[in-house]
């Protein structure tokens, strides 16, 4: 069965109020999530990932510093070419220090055709503000 936009928009859209688990339970465990670079710089932190790896190295890390834990993601566009799905967000919060986080992003998704599974993940994102809420906030 082909990938749909309104498929894509049942995993992405709960994640505009801050819920992301139908997100990460569509993530396959060997993911590879490739954030902004091929360099791993765990002080921005780009590189890639697989699932377990990006939870620690990227999810715990960043949502740690921000206050209620998490970001509420808007989903702004979403297109779907065969079995990849181009998704652009914009993602709001406040870290702990009382500044705002207020990311955009730019998500390629390429989802397994018979497990449904994402599979590989492309995110390109303000590094340069990711980087603040790591430097400037205590956390884990």
């Amino acid at each position: 069965m082909p990938l749909t936009v309104e498929h894509v928009k049942s995993i992405m859209d709960p994640c505009g109020q801050g819920i992301w688990e139908p997100f990460l339970s569509s993530i396959a465990p060997d993911v590879a999530w490739w954030i902004a670079s091929d360099v791993q710089d765990p002080s921005i932190p780009t590189g890639v990932y697989n699932f377990a790896e990006w939870k620690q190295a990227v999810n715990v890390r960043a949502f740690g510093r921000l206050k209620d834990g998490h970001q509420d993601m808007k989903v702004l566009s979403i297109d779907v070419v065969g079995q990849k799905a181009y998704v652009e967000a914009a993602g709001k919060a406040t870290q702990l220090n009382g500044r705002p986080y207020n990311n955009c992003f730019c998500w390629i998704l390429f989802f397994d055709e018979e497990s449904k599974k994402i599979v590989k993940i492309r995110e390109y994102m303000n590094t340069a503000l990711t980087k603040e809420v790591l430097s400037m906030n205590e956390g884990p």
